[in-house]
């Protein structure tokens, strides 16, 4: 089969490899759809440890079932499906404590193990154990389903921020993420959704979206510009999706 392939910094090939088997007690899925994560992205300008090469990356993915074990009940073959691809153990204090993305003996798809960006992706017993894997509704598109595990990270962020009915948010920065973020603050009931920018194209994204303002942050200050348009209140909460240190800072 044909899979990217993470050959070391800078590098990723589509090249053939074999096709994995299917696990025991597990799922062989057919990829119809892998996103590009910005932790994909990242690998062809800067070196991280967690990735081995040569590894098969990708996490962000829609497929359909080809194979299943035979003591697998709750899926059949032709299901679509997607998973949360951060597998906890679902033993240790710290998976009891409902951190499981912090689980020492946690195993990540496209990371530990060989990822989606390929044309069938082996999942393990344990996924299917830990109620990682889920069906994907017929009403949803693939490209649509494949961004549910960065959107199931901007709702656990906005869970944690206790983000809610009549509050004033901002979203700094409004790359992908930042935009699934103004998307489900709105739909949590904020009352106010501001997103802030400095790059024209990513501007133009944000205006499309149902914010009550877009800040161009390369001709105004985002911090003046918040306060003048809440009256000084400022914002309830602050989303920072930019991986800037003054975004952060500001």
């Amino acid at each position: 089969m044909l899979a990217a392939v993470y050959q070391g910094i800078g590098k990723i090939k589509v090249e053939e490899v074999d096709k994995p088997p299917l696990p025991l007690g597990g799922l062989l899925v057919k990829v119809s759809c892998c996103a590009i994560c910005g932790t994909d992205y990242k690998l062809l300008i800067t070196e991280n440890p967690r990735f081995k090469p040569p590894l098969i990356i990708g996490h962000e993915f829609v497929g359909r079932v080809v194979e299943k074990g035979a003591e697998v009940t709750d899926f059949q073959v032709g299901d679509r499906l997607t998973m949360a691809t951060t597998i906890s153990c679902g033993r240790c204090e710290l998976c009891h404590r409902g951190l499981g993305n912090l689980c020492e003996s946690r195993i990540c798809v496209g990371t530990d193990i060989p990822g989606a960006m390929a044309e069938y992706l082996a999942i393990p017993a344990l996924a299917l154990q830990r109620g990682n894997v889920l069906k994907v509704p017929d009403g949803l598109s693939d490209e649509a389903a494949a961004l549910s595990e960065p959107l199931g990270c901007a709702i656990n962020a906005q869970l944690i921020a206790k983000v809610g009915l009549g509050q004033t948010v901002l979203i700094v920065g409004a790359g992908p993420l930042g935009c699934l973020h103004a998307e489900l603050a709105r739909a949590s009931g904020a009352l106010k959704v501001y997103l802030t920018q400095r790059s024209e194209p990513r501007l133009s994204l944000a205006r499309k979206l149902a914010v009550d303002a877009v800040i161009d942050a390369s001709a105004h200050d985002p911090v003046s510009e918040v306060r003048r348009l809440t009256q000084g209140q400022g914002a309830d909460v602050v989303i920072v999706t930019a991986p800037n240190p003054k975004a952060q800072e500001e």
